[in-house]
């Protein structure tokens, strides 16, 4: 008997002429898009969403989070990009985390660490950027005042984040992790168990408690005052009791970079995204070798096409470790505004709830970005003090006679290969947003195991890689575990001054939203 299950999932792409604000949950999509019906721009609205997913997926990011963003503005051709990486304190030191000899069950298979101090609790934690990041690029182009692109997370901080089936998921699959940190335990998993949704009655609700003080006091003092203000004080006494090495200096003098971004041509359009610190420069060497090995002949991508994909990905060196992607959390937003005005923001806490270490004073849920060094000595990439560290992230833009398109994308490692197909499908074989995002795709590991979306079976009918170690299978692309990323796209059509959205169609949360007339 076949107990399987096959399900075909869609999303309408959702149009509108006064812009759209697409992210992986519709409160925070909605509350973007509040922000441009009440004249804000697309970097208004991209922030105030940020700050919103904070509050309702509290796993995925937030300010304690980092990431990377990229903006493009058609009144001026101004491109600018924003990275707040995270930042290892200035005390770390790599003999603080032990070998076991053995290989790590963490996403990058890094060796494993006594106790997994790199991946879990106070000494996994990284200096966050998204605060500094986001009030950067306000500076740079925002239109609204601050304090009012904060208000709807403010609003929804106090109110909290609803309890349903898939916030209930989330939170009972980092449940062990979670219940060894007291603030942590007592906020996600009240009487000692994840919560539940009633089947009937009243919806039940999640508050972090002092998230929302947190949020006020960012949107009165400004972005700096994270960093080296009040709330920096709240920040290290919170530090201090967890057993966290951040200290005043490294705070204080922690700052995002923001610079000028230079297209990279392909074909007829322009690509925009970070050439330092995340995927970007990656995108682009990928994009190249491309551009010499393949030319779209026909309407749709061929066996050939693909071919030339899996050639450039083991040649970018940017492969997925086997199994990585369940356990990484990420979000991406894409929005654009009715002017052409475009923003691709990419945050993450990196693992599920970060650290899963919650401020108790501040309502701040801590990153574990000390996953990304390597944990062994005398490596490039090794744990160490004061250090920047590169992430898979890959937020972009692409600029084109006929439209404006920001992507971007979840799931680690497999971003890069999303993000350079829905490029491709975009300028190669001009699809629409709606059957670019609908388009199968497919993915390869550092094993060189070629996963395929069940779709294209009527296009590849060979192992795409022959005499090469690994596997070939097609997979299902289901909600979770996710084998081929999760992208979000927003588009501006010059031709018919629309603006478009297309969400990543197997979450059950993520949405495109328009800002509402009248």
């Amino acid at each position: 008997m076949n107990l399987n299950e096959s399900w075909k999932i869609s999303k309408p792409l959702v149009s509108s002429p006064d812009g759209i604000v697409v992210s992986q949950h519709a409160e925070a999509s909605e509350a973007g898009a509040t922000i441009l019906n009440h004249g804000g721009n697309a970097m208004d609205a991209a922030i105030a969403t940020a700050f919103c997913l904070g509050v309702v997926e509290p796993w995925q990011s937030g300010i304690g989070g980092v990431g990377h963003l990229v903006s493009f503005n058609p009144s001026n051709n101004n491109a600018f990009g924003v990275n707040f990486r995270a930042r290892s304190p200035r005390q770390t030191n790599v003999h603080d985390y032990p070998l076991t000899g053995n290989v790590g069950n963490n996403m990058f298979r890094w060796p494993e660490v006594q106790g997994d101090l790199n991946v879990e609790g106070p000494a996994s934690v990284c200096v966050p950027g998204v605060v500094d990041g986001l009030y950067n690029a306000h500076k740079a182009s925002g239109k609204m005042p601050w304090h009012e692109v904060l208000l709807p997370a403010i609003e929804l901080a106090k109110k909290g984040f609803t309890v349903d089936c898939f916030s209930s998921f989330r939170i009972a699959s980092a449940m062990e992790g979670l219940a060894r940190f007291k603030a942590t335990r007592n906020t996600f998993l009240p009487n000692g168990f994840p919560p539940a949704p009633p089947w009937t009655g009243e919806v039940k609700k999640i508050n972090i408690p002092n998230l929302a003080s947190t949020y006020q006091q960012i949107a009165i003092a400004g972005g700096r005052d994270f960093y080296e203000g009040d709330l920096s004080e709240i920040l290290l006494n919170d530090f201090k009791d967890q057993g966290i090495k951040i200290d005043k200096n490294d705070l204080a003098s922690y700052r995002s970079d923001l610079f000028k971004l230079t297209p990279y041509q392909y074909r007829n359009s322009h690509i925009y995204t970070i050439p330092d610190g995340c995927a970007g420069s990656t995108l682009t060497d990928m994009l190249k070798q491309l551009t010499k090995t393949h030319t779209a002949a026909k309407d749709y991508p061929d066996e050939q096409f693909y071919k030339h994909v899996v050639n450039a990905l083991i040649s970018s060196k940017n492969l997925a470790p086997p199994l990585a992607n369940p356990k990484t959390c990420t979000t991406h937003i894409s929005v654009v505004d009715k002017q052409g005005f475009t923003v691709s923001l990419t945050q993450t806490l990196l693992a599920l709830f970060g650290s899963r270490v919650l401020l108790p004073d501040s309502g701040v849920l801590m990153n574990n970005g000390m996953m990304w060094f390597n944990p062994e000595p005398n490596r490039k990439d090794s744990i160490s003090g004061a250090q920047y560290i590169n992430s898979n992230m890959c937020p972009t833009i692409i600029n084109s006679d006929d439209s404006i398109v920001a992507l971007g994308a979840s799931g680690g490692r497999r971003i890069l290969p999303s993000i350079a197909q829905l490029t491709t499908y975009l300028v190669d074989y001009q699809m629409d947003l709606h059957e670019a995002a609908s388009f199968a795709r497919l993915d390869i590991d550092n094993d060189l195991n070629i996963v395929i979306d069940s779709d294209l079976k009527d296009v590849i009918k060979h192992r795409l890689q022959p005499g090469i170690e690994g596997t070939f299978r097609f997979q299902e692309n289901i909600s979770f575990p996710n084998f081929f990323g999760c992208p979000n796209l927003a588009a501006f059509d010059k031709n018919l001054n629309v603006c478009q959205g297309a969400a990543f169609i197997q979450s059950p949360w993520s949405t495109a939203s328009s800002p509402k007339n009248g």
